[in-house]
């Protein structure tokens, strides 16, 4: 009797032994997983505030993956460069059209052609025009430029946007990169939910008592519509992300290429008679780009501010999700027993993976229809209608509505 009770002890003893190692082998595995989880959101939240604040990443260093994504979406350098050389090239093509126009002249006066006389004077007054233009378009533009500065003179250095902005546009590129950011964040945050809800599907979960009596089953089944929707949501955030580099990348180029490419090309065809109208619809596009199209970036970023404290949380749902699921650790062998439990498993499904992928989902909604849909195209028929009004002031009628048709 006294050899079975040394034998008794010793197997109760090795046993609980072996329960403490696995719990805390268990412990250890759910911290590493909890930091992996909370390095990555750091990681993200950090560098996509650096990407909005300055639009290129400039650490040194071998890039992270995370900083390798924003590279991608990275406008490119869009510094238009000195001054003098900014406003160069426009000011050369109003001084080749003025040329031109004193030979037209020269020649009538001295072949005495009344006509290429009448020819030469109607393009001065039309060249006078596109002077005055000019100058209201670089008017207008300052005081944009002026407006924005007076409106961020006072903003915290936490609103990573505004502050520091000098001018419309660079405000309109960082609002363009911050949701590039946001997005970003909320596609990230979807991947490593997509993650864990792989991870427990992927389990083999064992339940019993011993070896032979040990029950073994996975959540596959009961996993796969949240996993489909998850997979839809990125997905629809991969074409808002899209969406928001072809902002980002217009932005860029009316920045660097309105006053040097555009500006100059409108002044040359509008110098033609035969090519007027196209010169007047060209040069009342570009005005409106200029002028309305960043300014409706305003108007978005200030929806979103309004909007988005109580419609989106992203990356945090998943650390919560990481934390109530308690994945590589004692969570799995809990949702195990609760399988067997039979009415356990309502909340606990509904609780956690149910409820993470609604508020996922609503933010997958709210960035993909409200912010890359709807206030886009609101932006854009605006743009179009104040191109349209511009032209028609100056004598054609453009349907650029049909552009929208293309969008």
């Amino acid at each position: 009797m006294m050899r079975i009770g040394s034998i008794i002890i010793l197997v109760l003893f090795f046993s609980i032994l072996c329960v403490q190692t696995s719990q805390a082998q268990q412990q250890v595995q759910q911290s590493n997983f909890n930091d992996f989880i909370d390095d990555t959101v750091k990681s993200i939240k950090d560098t996509g505030e650096q990407f909005v604040k300055s639009g290129q990443l400039t650490t040194g260093g071998a890039a992270s993956a995370v900083q390798e994504m924003f590279n991608v979406f990275s406008g490119g350098d869009c510094e238009p460069g000195p001054v003098g050389d900014y406003y160069s090239i426009t000011v050369l093509a109003l001084i080749t059209v003025s040329f031109v126009i004193t030979i037209i002249y020269l020649v009538g006066q001295i072949m005495q052609r009344p006509d290429m006389i009448a020819l030469a004077k109607n393009e001065y007054f039309q060249l006078g025009t596109t002077l005055i233009r000019l100058v209201l378009l670089a008017g207008v533009v300052l005081a944009g430029n002026m407006f924005i500065q007076i409106q961020v003179a006072n903003v915290s250095p936490s609103d990573i946007v505004y502050y520091g902005r000098n001018d419309i546009i660079d405000a309109a590129m960082a609002i363009s990169r911050f949701m590039t950011n946001e997005i970003s964040k909320d596609y990230s945050a979807l991947v490593l939910y997509n993650m864990i809800l792989y991870t427990i599907q992927s389990a083999t979960l064992y339940v019993g008592v011993n070896f032979r009596s040990m029950y073994n089953f996975n959540l596959g089944v009961a996993l796969k519509p949240f996993i489909d929707i998850i997979t839809m949501g990125m997905q629809a955030l991969t074409l808002a992300l899209g969406e928001w580099l072809t902002h980002t990348i217009l932005l860029c180029f009316i920045k660097k290429w309105s006053w040097t490419i555009l500006i100059p090309i409108s002044i040359f065809v509008r110098s033609f008679p035969p090519t007027r109208q196209v010169g007047e619809a060209l040069f009342a596009l570009v005005i409106a780009l200029m002028i309305f199209y960043p300014f409706m970036f305003i108007v978005t970023y200030e929806t979103h501010k309004l909007l988005s404290p109580y419609l989106v949380d992203t990356l945090s749902e998943v650390q919560k999700m990481a934390t109530k699921t308690g994945i590589f650790g004692v969570g799995a062998m809990v949702l195990a027993v609760a399988m067997l439990g039979g009415g356990a498993v309502v909340p606990i499904m509904g609780g956690v993976v149910v409820m993470g992928a609604y508020d996922l989902m609503k933010n997958v909604v709210y960035y993909v229809v409200i912010m890359s849909i709807l206030l886009p195209f609101f932006t854009i028929f605006v743009t179009l209608t104040a191109a349209r009004e511009i032209a028609k002031a100056g004598g054609v009628d453009v349907n650029y509505m049909s552009f929208l048709k293309i969008i």
